[in-house]
């Protein structure tokens, strides 16, 4: 995982308020955009490659399955 998305990742464990923009998102680039706000630079390319590992319930793909994050993410 980048430094970029750890402490992105980070950030978003201590913050409710982000954890609950993170769940209602519907693209990856709502979560990408989160992150620029908050100064990181987290690619949705960074976020597929470790998608499996980020599995807090608050990730749009928590508890989805592989078929509904890989169509999250555009195939």
């Amino acid at each position: 995982m980048t430094s970029a998305l750890e402490t992105f990742v980070d950030a978003l464990e201590r913050s409710p308020e982000h954890q609950q923009r993170v769940s209602e998102a519907t693209t990856p680039e709502q979560i990408t955009a989160l992150a620029a706000d908050l100064d990181y630079s987290v690619s949705a390319r960074d976020l597929r490659a470790v998608s499996r590992d980020l599995c807090a319930t608050w990730w749009p793909w928590s508890e989805k399955g592989h078929a509904w994050r890989r169509g999250f993410f555009g195939g």
